[in-house]
């Protein structure tokens, strides 16, 4: 995310240590649904996942 900033934009967000994230997923997706360890329920169907981080992925140095 940060490279598609302005320069002065991406340095404050650089010495801010920003490391934020968006992550898009596509594909089929299924649901179960158990009760008593019998299935009673499943749907499938294609779906979106969308993933928007916005912290720290790692611990400052020396944490």
């Amino acid at each position: 995310m940060v490279d598609a900033l302005t320069w002065p934009k991406r340095l404050a967000a650089k010495l801010a240590r920003f490391d934020g994230a968006y992550l898009r997923f596509t594909g089929p997706m299924s649901i179960n649904v158990y009760k008593a360890g019998i299935l009673t329920e499943q749907q499938s169907q294609d779906a979106i996942w969308e993933l928007m981080y916005f912290g720290h992925s790692r611990p400052p140095a020396g944490a």
